[in-house]
């Protein structure tokens, strides 16, 4: 990876090395969690849209009903997520390069696996649907831009968002049981990006005088 594209592995590097105030670092937090964001919209739509048409959406995905009982659970979903999300931005650059290797071509090698991606994103084969394999498709583009423009950490970060809100009970209803559980997963969610601002700032006010007159 590092000879072919060393780019990926600039901010990951730095991260492991434990540039944790470095801005590119908080630069790929930030942007990495809107786009897992902008991953779990999607995945929302691909399951709202079909009823538009009059067409069954797919199956719900389970959500992690344990983090509904003692708040220690949730830190473990949030612990689970973080280490999903990093086993999953490697396999995924694993697979990139494995396809480099086997194909010989980039050009060959990144539309295969944007392919691949999409296959294993739209679910069980059984559950597959034209639908789900567009938005599927569109999410695993995203991944590839994510990984080619921003890199490893860029993409590690987008996928503990989306996880984490895919395995978290969200609402906006205030009267539901499950309220608290939905505003801590949002909480964090907004606390991991602030972080990311913070630092890819470097502590700079940016909201200050001084910055408004730049």
């Amino acid at each position: 990876v590092r000879r072919r594209w060393p780019q990926m592995l600039i901010s990951w590097s730095r991260l492991l090395a434990g540039g944790f105030r470095d801005p590119l670092i908080g630069r790929d937090l930030l942007l990495g969690s809107l786009f897992g964001v902008a991953l779990f919209l999607l995945f929302q739509l691909a399951r709202t849209v079909p009823a538009w048409f009059g067409v069954a959406p797919p199956a719900p995905d389970a959500i992690a009903t344990y983090v509904l009982g003692e708040t220690r659970h949730m830190a473990a979903m949030f612990l689970r997520s973080l280490s999903q999300g990093a086993l999953l931005g490697v396999t995924c650059l694993f697979f990139l390069l494995l396809l480099r290797v086997v194909l010989r071509k980039q050009w060959l090698a990144v539309p295969a696996w944007i392919a691949l991606l999409a296959f294993a994103a739209a679910g069980p084969v059984e559950a597959k649907s034209s639908w789900g394999l567009l938005l599927a498709g569109v999410q695993a583009v995203i991944c590839a831009f994510i990984l080619f423009r921003g890199g490893l950490l860029h993409l590690i970060a987008a996928l503990f968002v989306w996880i984490l809100l895919m395995r978290s009970p969200l609402t906006l209803d205030t009267s539901a049981w499950y309220a608290a559980r939905s505003f801590v997963s949002l909480a964090a969610v907004t606390a991991f990006a602030a972080y990311g601002f913070y630092t890819a700032t470097a502590g700079r006010r940016r909201f200050s005088a001084a910055f408004l007159e730049e």
